[in-house]
Order: structure tokens, then sequence, then C-alpha cells
């Protein structure tokens, strides 16, 4: 399963990278209404499981699980019909050419700043300081990504 939900992301990514997305009002429509049943279909799988065992519920929460793998496919394709200007475009797709270096680090990013965020969540809601944590995980991340291309043969593999 865990090598099929990245295969899959991957081919679906090379599909619209090749061919494009075709931007319907139809296709928008079924793209909404998809996302909002695949989320409800989520919160319900997850208070059904969380009553039956509340430490053991998670796995609703695997991004390789097809709900949210096909929330994900909706919110590229949604997100498809959005126009941005060429300046901030072009800061996008620097930001998204960093991914990878910060998908690579995030488990070690995770572990350093974990500490903030058990400090966060105790004077805080939860769900505000978790927010916190991940935006600062990311930022973390792009800017360690950001000074390990400047190595020059880290550069390629980024």
């Amino acid at each position: 399963p865990l090598f099929g939900g990245y295969l899959c992301m991957l081919l679906i990514g090379q599909y619209f990278s090749r061919f494009g997305v075709k931007n319907t009002k139809c296709g928008f429509v079924i793209s909404c209404v998809l996302f909002v049943l695949m989320l409800v279909f989520n919160v319900i799988a997850t208070f059904f499981e969380y009553n039956k065992s509340n430490t053991d519920y998670l796995f609703f929460d695997n991004r390789i699980y097809l709900p949210i793998l096909l929330q994900s496919v909706c919110i590229f394709y949604i997100a498809s019909f959005i126009r941005i200007p060429e300046k901030y475009a072009k800061i996008i797709s620097y930001i998204g050419s960093c991914t990878f270096g910060i998908y690579l680090i995030s488990d070690m990013t995770i572990d350093i700043l974990r500490p903030m965020y058990i400090t966060a969540s105790t004077v805080m809601h939860p769900l505000f300081a978790v927010i916190l944590f991940e935006i600062c995980v990311f930022v973390v991340g792009f800017i360690a990504t950001v000074l390990l291309k400047k190595v020059l043969f880290i550069k390629k593999l980024l």
C-alpha cells in the first residue's frame, strides 16, 4: 500500500504535467462535490474509529489513503482555476522547487521543533499550536533547502 499510494501520486502528477488540466465548470463542480464527500467520509470514519479505539484511529490521517489522495487531486484541479500574476508565479515556482528538499528533511525538522509545539500547545489551543508548528517546520525546511541548494553536488539532487 505504501508504494501504491506514492506511485499513484507520481502517475497523477505526471498525467497533469504532460497532458495539462482541462478546466470546465462540470469538472470544477465534480471536484468540489468529491472533495466535500471525501472530507465528510474521513470525518465520519475517524469519529467511528476513535469511538472504537481512541488510541489507534489515525490511519485516516495517512496521505496515501485513497479518500485523502482523491481530496489532493480535487484540490489540485480546483487550484488550476486560479490565475496567478507572473511575478508571484515565479516565487511560488521557486518555493515549489524546494518542496522535495523540505520533504526529505521534514522528519528531522519535526523532531528538532517538537519542544516548540509542546510548549505552544500548553499556552494555546492545540489546533492553533499544530498549525503554527507546521508553518515553522515548512519555513525551517525551506531555509535549510535553500542553503543546501547552494552546495554544488547537493544542488543537483534537490
